[in-house]
């Protein structure tokens, strides 16, 4: 937004829209990454129109540390396509395909395999369900940075058989049922 805000400004007429998708504040685990957090938002205002949060928890972090002039802020939500979620035709596909049983618990997430995500967290909630649940399996759609990492948790915890990274899809909803 740096270069695109000074270039618009240049240019006139031209609405800056920033979209913050995380509370980077919140996250950070030491006072550095925080004050520069709060600096970026500050600075990036000042080129922006709108400063959006994707939900009511980021745009109140946002008003919260005043960096961004309050009439700036607004919420977009993540549209979902709830129509997605009607159409149970592929399911079964989708099992077979992952070599995952009718019987069998399935649990997911779709999504980009970076840091922010956790899916780390999954994995080790996961964990403690197949303490419980025998024919419990996960699958993690998506690809990222963190793949190596998460393969190698998914190890360490010795899941391996019951974790399934299908990596990048590009039709993802085929896995939301």
């Amino acid at each position: 937004l740096w270069y695109l805000g000074q270039a618009a400004q240049r240019v006139g007429r031209v609405e800056v829209v920033h979209t913050e998708h995380s509370d980077h504040v919140a996250h950070a685990k030491h006072w550095w990454p925080k004050i520069k957090t709060r600096l970026m938002w500050r600075e990036t205002s000042r080129w922006a129109g709108r400063f959006c949060g994707v939900s009511e928890d980021i745009a109140a972090s946002v008003r919260r540390w005043g960096t961004v002039p309050r009439g700036k802020v607004c919420v977009v939500l993540n549209g979902i396509d709830t129509e997605v979620y009607a159409d149970r035709s592929g399911r079964e596909a989708v099992r077979a395909e992952l070599g995952v049983g009718q019987a069998e618990m399935l649990i997911g997430t779709v999504g980009r395999l970076v840091e922010v995500k956790r899916q780390d967290l999954l994995i080790r909630a996961f964990a403690r369900v197949c303490r419980q649940f025998d024919k419990a399996r996960l699958v993690l759609v998506g690809d990222g940075e963190e793949r190596g990492r998460l393969e190698s948790l998914v190890n360490e915890l010795k899941l391996r058989e019951r974790v399934l990274f299908a990596g990048y899809q590009a039709q993802p909803q085929r896995f939301y049922q």
